[in-house]
């Protein structure tokens, strides 16, 4: 299924919640979009900025407003959403070293945090280690209660492995 958008588009569409995303992540899960990726999003000026400028397609503004929001006094799991956020954004900018850097921070501060582990699988199938990222998949499925997104990011790792 080809869905014609941008990766601005999408982002501003998953952010919007204008639409279902596992209706789009088995087709784009191959070239690392918004669709492949979970957001946690967030509350206060900072998150606000963020998802703003991420709908424009402006990445490296958005990661700049998470890495503030991530400086601020919080609770660890926030700290960990945010991180998630912040690999998420990441990976869509193509910094794929520096999302898989950011989902581990994620990890360490709430280690039951799906999407975090969806978003890092999404980074290493993207540096095609399609194997750890498949394991990856695996635990944040169990974890999501079967979430479609990652099924279709694990269906998309085991490919070709």
């Amino acid at each position: 299924m080809t869905t014609g958008f941008t990766r601005h588009t999408l982002a501003a569409l998953v952010l919007a919640g204008a639409f279902s995303l596992a209706s789009l992540a088995p087709a784009q899960a191959a070239d690392l979009s918004a669709a492949s990726l979970l957001m946690h999003g967030g509350k206060g000026e900072l998150h606000e900025l963020a998802e703003k400028n991420m709908a424009a397609g402006k990445y490296k503004k958005a990661l700049k407003y998470l890495k503030k929001a991530s400086k601020k006094p919080m609770d660890g799991e926030m700290r960990s959403r945010i991180y998630s956020d912040i690999c998420a954004v990441q990976a869509l900018n193509n910094e794929l070293e520096q999302a898989l850097a950011s989902c581990d921070k994620s990890l360490k501060y709430d280690d039951s945090n799906w999407k975090a582990m969806n978003n890092k699988g999404v980074a290493l199938t993207a540096l095609n280690k399609k194997e750890t990222a498949h394991k990856l998949f695996t635990k944040a499925l169990e974890m999501s209660n079967k979430n479609e997104i990652i099924l279709a990011n694990r269906t998309e790792a085991a490919s070709n492995m």
